[in-house]
């Protein structure tokens, strides 16, 4: 009987070990798969990166919609300029946000007042 108490001890402790072991196994991957994902959305942003932006009128809109200080009456007209030509476009877009009404009065004020 003691023998048979002790054959059970160590089925229980090689099912212990095997256990632990792969427990190891499954926390090793969930590392690897954590490095896999880190690894894909850098590509991702780099990808994102490397290819040219295309702003859309609604774009264009939305950013001039939240220029509080540019007059109502001009808003139209900066839509127009910068819709139609995408140099201008990428040029007011290519600044921090906190630069748009600056750099596009700039751009525009040849338009505006002469």
């Amino acid at each position: 009987m003691t023998s048979g108490i002790g054959l059970m001890a160590d089925a229980l402790n090689k099912g212990n070990s095997i256990y632990d072991q792969l427990h190891d196994v499954a926390k090793q991957q969930i590392e690897i798969y954590a490095q896999q994902v880190a690894a894909i959305e850098k590509c991702n942003e780099i990808l994102k990166n490397c290819r040219p932006r295309v702003y859309t009128g609604a774009d264009v809109w939305n950013m001039l919609d939240e220029l509080d200080h540019l007059l109502p009456q001009f808003r139209f007209k900066c839509y127009e300029v910068l819709c139609n030509d995408n140099k201008k476009k990428d040029l007011v877009f290519g600044v921090p946000t906190d630069m748009h009404l600056h750099v596009l009065l700039q751009m525009m004020n040849a338009n505006f007042y002469h």
